[in-house]
This record gives structure tokens, sequence and C-alpha cells, in this order.
């Protein structure tokens, strides 16, 4: 799994409150022909304020591989506006708002791999918790799954 850091810091007001990064106004951006990676340094690298994407590349894929060609052109719209478009463009990728400015770009993950994870054998569980008898849900949790 590779994953980058399309910025150096998250956004800020000059209150330091976080910003919403999908909120983030969009005045003039396009772009066509270009993989997701390029587009995405793009849109970071045009905004007036900061904020940071992380990008997970899909399994399968080398790091920086190039995939399918995206293109966004989005006039008067949002940071989400443009992720919307530049997702679409490669459907093999999804984002989500962190919080805190940050945006995560990753792969969608397929309903068989979902049920992959769910069928693992665990041979040992080990689990820490600062919390542990106050916690009803992770007692709860732990008689679910047998420990």
């Amino acid at each position: 799994m590779a994953l980058m850091v399309l910025s150096h810091a998250a956004a800020q007001t000059p209150a330091s409150r976080p910003v919403k990064a999908l909120e983030i106004p969009v005045r003039h951006y396009v772009v066509s022909e270009l993989s997701l990676h390029q587009a995405l340094k793009l849109l970071v690298g045009q905004r007036d304020r900061t904020f940071v994407i992380g990008f997970e590349h899909v399994p399968e894929a080398e790091p920086f591989q190039e995939g399918p060609m995206v293109a966004a052109s989005i006039e008067n719209g949002t940071v989400q506006d443009a992720l919307r478009e530049l997702c679409a463009g490669d459907p093999r990728y999804t984002f989500t708002d962190a919080g805190d400015g940050v945006i995560n770009v990753y792969p969608v993950m397929e309903e068989q791999e979902q049920r992959a994870l769910f069928g693992l054998f665990l041979v040992k569980v080990d689990i820490e918790t600062d919390d542990w008898p106050q916690n009803p849900s992770a007692r709860q949790g732990l008689r679910v799954v047998g420990v």
C-alpha cells in the first residue's frame, strides 16, 4: 500500500478554527487527460488556502502508476465538487473529509474484500485499553467475538 500526502499543513483560519476542506471554494479548475494523482496535485497547488490530501493507491497498482485519465471542469464550486468529478473519472477511488483540513482519497473497497476481512481467523487477540472495565461497548464487542 502506498500513501502520499499532497500538502504540508492543514487549513486554518486566522482564529485557528479548523476549515472544512471540502467546502473550500474553487473558482476555476480545469484539468483533462491527467492521472488522478496529477489532478490532485494541481487541485492542492491552486488553492489560496492550504489543506491536506492523503492519497492511497489502489492495492494492485504500483506507486504512482498511471491509471485511467481523468478530467474535471469546475467554475465557482468547491473542493468537493472537484473531487466528485475526479473520482467519477477513476471510479476505483472515493474520498472522505477526515476533519481539520484533511481529505483522504482512497481505493473503493469491493464487497468481497470487506467479507474477506471478517473471515480472517485470528490466532491471538491482544487488546490494550485505559478504560477497560468501564467501557461497556468494548466488553460487549469482545463477548460477541467470543473473547
